[in-house]
C-alpha cells in the first residue's frame, strides 16, 4: 500500500509527459545474495497466499494476490541477475559491418 502513492504519481507524470531524472534507490550495503533470498521468500509466500485464496473460492482477492505473486517473482528474478555494470563488463563480439 505504501508504494501506491509514488507509483500513481509516476504514472500521472508519465502520462502528462513530464520528464524527471532517474535516481536509483540507494543500497544500504546489503549482500545482493541476501536480498535475492528475501525476494524469493516473498514470492513463495505470495504464491502460497494466492493458493489459499483460490482454495477458499475468494476469486477477487485471489486475482490481486496473483498480481502480487507475479510482482514479487519478478523482483526475485531481477535480484538474482548480475548488476548491469557487471553484465556490460563482459567482452562482446560484434559482427563486422558490411560496407554501404
Amino acid at each position: 500500500m505504501v508504494l501506491v502513492v509514488p507509483a500513481t504519481r509516476a504514472v500521472v507524470e508519465a502520462v502528462a509527459g513530464r520528464r524527471t531524472p532517474f535516481t536509483r534507490t540507494p543500497k544500504d550495503g546489503r549482500d545482493p545474495a541476501e536480498s535475492a533470498r528475501v525476494e524469493v521468500v516473498l514470492a513463495v509466500y505470495s504464491t502460497l497466499g494466492m493458493g489459499v485464496l483460490v482454495g477458499l473460492g475468494a476469486w477477487a482477492p485471489a486475482s490481486f494476490q496473483a498480481l502480487l505473486a507475479l510482482a514479487t517473482a519478478g523482483g526475485a528474478w531481477a535480484a538474482r541477475r548480475p548488476p548491469p555494470s557487471e553484465a556490460r563488463s563482459a567482452p562482446s563480439v560484434s559482427a563486422p559491418r558490411a560496407a554501404a
